[in-house]
C-alpha cells in the first residue's frame, strides 16, 4: 500500500513574561522590556505598574535652586527662600563662567544653595544666611573713605600716648613710651630703662565700618600715600570705627588720598561644603580655593596654621565642570579626569588626579549620591562612582545625547531629568523626543530605568524629612504625592490620574521562520476607574492594531485572551490610565518554515 504524502504538525510552544524589566533602547531588548515608555515604575516590580501620583506644592515664579536638609531653602521671584520664609534678594552677583544658555536664547547665572553648618550660602550671589540667628552676612565687605587716621598701636587696638624725638626724655613715667625718630623704633620704659617694642601694629581708623570686618579677616588695603600700606594684610581687631593691622613699620598721620579697604572672595565656577570649609575652583585662574576652618568669608589667610585657607594651581587641561564632597573628599572635576583632596589640614592637603571619565560640562547638577554611590553624567552617558573607577550604567537608553542634566535622590531611585537629543524611533528614524525635556528614573538596587513625563524645565532636587522635592518652572512638586508644611493651600494638590504606556521590543526574534501565536493571555488587577488597552504592531509595518480594550468602574482581576494573525515577529503597546497591573503575558504559539509554509513529508 503506497504511503500518502501528509504535513507535519506544529508543536505548539508556550513561554510565559511574568518579569518586567523597564526601559531599554536597545534592538536587543524583548517581551520584557520596553524600548519606549512614560510613567511606569520598578515600585512592585517584576509587576508592571504605573507610578504614584505628584503633588503640586506650591507654584515660583523664575525658580533658580533648591537645596534639603532639615529645613527646604530655594531661590525664586529673585529672592531667598528658607523654611518657607522670604529671607532676602538675590542678584545674579558676580559675572563667572557659571551660566547656562537655555533653548530659547535667555543666559542666566545658576546660583548655587550649600549648607555650612549654620551657614546658608549662596553663589554666586555672596549671600550668607546664619540659619540659627537670622543674621544676613555679606561675603564681600568694602570700605571707601576719603580720611584715615594711621596711628601705632597695641595689638588689641589701644593707640599708644608717646613722646617723639632722636633723644628719650629725661625724667619718663613708668610704662611710657618713646618713639625714637633716628631709626623709628618704639620703646617702652620699664623697671629704669627703655625696652624695645619688637611687633608694632597700626591701627586704621575709619568711619562708618559698621561691623564689615572681623577679627582675622584678610583685607586688601588700596589708596595710601605710602606704598608699603598698599597691600593685603590680616586684621588683628576690628570695631565699629577701625581696624587693627601688623605693618613692622612706625608710622601716625591722615591719610586724605581716599582710601578703599575690602575683604573678597575668589571668582569661583562651582562650590561646597567639605570639612568646615567652602571650597570652590576656577577655570580663569585653573586654581582650587579652600577657605578659611569655619569662615566662608576668608580665602586668602596665611598665617602658618591649621585653619588657614588653601589654594593650589592645577595643570590639567580643560575648564572644571563640577565639584562634589564625596566619602570625605572633595572631587573636582573636569570633563576628562577628576582631581580628589586629600587631607586635613594645608600642611597636609594633597590634590590626585584621577585619569577617568569627568562630568560632562552644563550637567554639574547630575552629581548625586544614592545609597553611598555616586552618579553624574559625562561624555560617554549615566556614571556610578564608587571612589576607584566610573562604570557606565546607562546603556539601556541607548545612543543618546544628555545636557543640562539635573540628579536627585528618592529612596533607591536616581532621578535624572535631561534635555535628550539623538533619541529616535529605530524602526522609522522619527525623532521620539528631539531635544525636549526627558526624565529618567534609575532603580539603583534593581538596576532598572523607567521614563517619567516632566516637560518643565526642572532647577534641582532636593529631600527633607517630609520628602523628596522637584523644582521645576511650573512650582515646587512632591515626587510621591503626600502632604507639605510649604504647600500653598490656594494652588496645592495631587495631579490627575496618571497616563503611561510601554512598547515592548520585538517578540519572536529568538527562533526563525514565521509564527502563529495561537493566544495571548493577559494577567492584571485593575483598581477602579481605570482603563487598559493593547496594540500590536506586525513584522515592523509601522501599524497598531487594537487587540483589546478594558475599563472597569470597581477593582477586579482578569486575563484576557487577544487573538492574534500569523506574521515573523511582532511588538505590544500597553497603555493605560490610572493603576492597573500587569502580572503577567503568557503566549501559546506555533512556529512555520523560513518561508511562511508548512513542511510537508511522505
Amino acid at each position: 500500500m503506497p504511503f500518502m504524502p501528509f504535513l507535519n504538525a506544529l508543536k505548539a510552544k508556550a513561554d510565559m513574561q511574568d518579569k518586567f524589566l523597564g526601559y531599554y533602547n536597545h534592538p536587543a531588548a524583548d517581551a520584557g522590556q520596553f524600548v519606549d515608555e512614560e510613567n511606569l515604575t520598578s515600585d512592585l516590580y517584576p509587576v508592571m505598574s504605573p507610578r504614584k501620583q505628584r503633588r503640586l506644592i506650591r507654584v515660583l515664579g523664575s525658580p533658580r535652586a533648591i537645596r534639603g536638609g532639615a529645613e527646604l531653602s530655594w531661590i525664586a521671584n529673585g529672592k531667598l527662600y528658607y523654611d518657607g520664609r522670604e529671607i532676602c534678594d538675590v542678584n545674579d552677583g558676580h559675572d563667572v563662567p557659571n551660566t547656562l544658555n537655555w533653548q530659547g536664547g535667555r543666559t542666566e547665572v545658576r546660583q548655587q544653595l550649600v549648607r555650612m553648618g549654620a551657614y546658608l550660602i549662596v553663589w554666586p550671589a555672596r549671600i550668607i544666611y546664619n540659619t540659627h540667628t537670622g543674621e544676613m552676612i555679606d561675603m564681600d565687605a568694602r570700605v571707601e573713605a576719603s580720611t584715615v587716621i594711621v596711628r601705632p598701636c597695641t595689638l588689641t587696638g589701644h593707640a599708644y600716648d608717646y613722646a617723639a624725638g632722636p633723644e628719650p626724655p629725661a625724667d619718663p613715667d613708668e610704662q611710657s613710651y618713646w618713639w625714637n625718630t633716628d631709626t623709628d623704633a618704639l620703646y617702652q620704659y620699664l623697671g629704669g630703662e627703655w625696652q624695645g617694642i619688637d611687633t608694632v601694629y597700626t591701627r586704621l581708623e575709619v568711619g562708618g565700618m559698621e561691623g564689615k570686618f572681623h577679627d582675622y579677616d584678610v583685607v586688601k588695603l588700596e589708596g595710601f600715600s605710602y606704598d608699603w600700606l598698599n597691600t593685603t594684610a590680616t586684621v588683628y581687631a576690628a570695631n565699629e570705627d577701625y581696624i587693627v593691622i601688623a605693618t613692622g613699620t612706625l608710622v601716625d598721620y591722615e591719610e586724605t588720598a581716599g582710601v578703599v579697604i575690602s575683604r573678597e572672595a575668589p571668582e569661583l565656577d562651582f562650590i561646597c561644603e567639605s570639612g568646615n570649609r567652602l571650597w570652590g575652583c576656577s577655570s580663569k585662574t585653573h586654581e582650587i580655593r579652600g577657605s578659611k576652618l569655619g569662615d566662608p568669608t576668608n580665602w586668602s589667610s596665611y598665617l602658618g596654621i591649621s585653619t588657614d585657607s588653601y589654594a593650589a594651581t592645577v595643570g590639567s587641561a580643560g575648564d572644571w565642570t563640577g565639584i562634589v564632597q564625596y566619602m570625605g573628599y572633595v572631587h573636582f572635576f573636569k570633563e576628562n579626569c577628576v582631581h580628589r583632596l586629600y587631607g586635613t589640614q594645608p600642611s597636609n592637603f594633597q590634590l590626585v588626579e584621577l585619569p577617568v571619565r569627568g562630568l560632562k560640562a552644563g550637567c554639574e547638577r547630575s552629581l548625586c549620591t544614592v545609597n553611598q554611590i555616586l552618579y553624574y553624567v559625562s561624555r560617554d552617558g549615566v556614571m556610578a562612582f564608587d571612589g576607584s573607577s566610573p562604570v557606565n550604567v546607562g546603556e539601556a537608553l541607548g545612543d543618546v545625547t544628555l545636557d543640562e542634566c539635573v540628579a536627585g535622590a528618592h529612596d533607591d531611585k536616581m532621578y535624572l531629568w535631561a534635555r535628550v537629543t539623538n533619541r529616535k524611533d529605530r524602526y522609522t528614524g522619527a525623532d521620539i523626543i528631539g531635544g525636549t525635556p526627558t526624565l529618567y528614573v534609575m532603580d539603583t538596587g534593581k538596576g532598572l530605568w523607567h521614563i517619567e513625563d516632566f516637560s518643565q524645565t526642572v532647577r534641582g532636587m532636593a529631600s527633607t524629612p517630609e520628602g523628596d522635592f522637584i523644582l521645576s518652572d511650573a512650582g515646587l512638586w512632591l515626587i510621591d504625592g503626600g502632604r507639605s508644611a510649604y504647600e500653598d493651600a490656594d494652588v496645592a494638590g495631587d495631579e490627575g490620574a496618571v497616563s503611561w504606556y510601554g512598547v515592548t521590543g520585538d517578540i519572536g526574534m529568538d527562533a526563525p521562520g514565521h509564527k502563529w501565536v495561537r493566544k495571548i493571555v493577559v494577567r492584571l488587577a485593575m483598581e477602579a476607574g481605570s482603563r487598559m488597552a493593547i496594540d500590536i504592531e506586525y513584522d515592523s509595518d509601522g501599524i497598531w492594531q487594537r487587540a483589546m480594550t478594558v475599563e472597569t468602574e470597581r477593582k477586579k482581576t482578569l486575563s484576557l485572551p487577544i487573538r492574534t494573525r500569523r506574521c515573523d515577529h511582532f511588538r505590544l503597546r500597553y497603555m493605560g490610565t490610572g493603576d492597573a497591573r500587569v502580572y503577567s503575558v503568557a503566549k501559546t504559539y506555533e512556529v512555520g518554515s523560513e518561508r511562511g509554509t508548512m513542511v510537508a513529508r511522505k
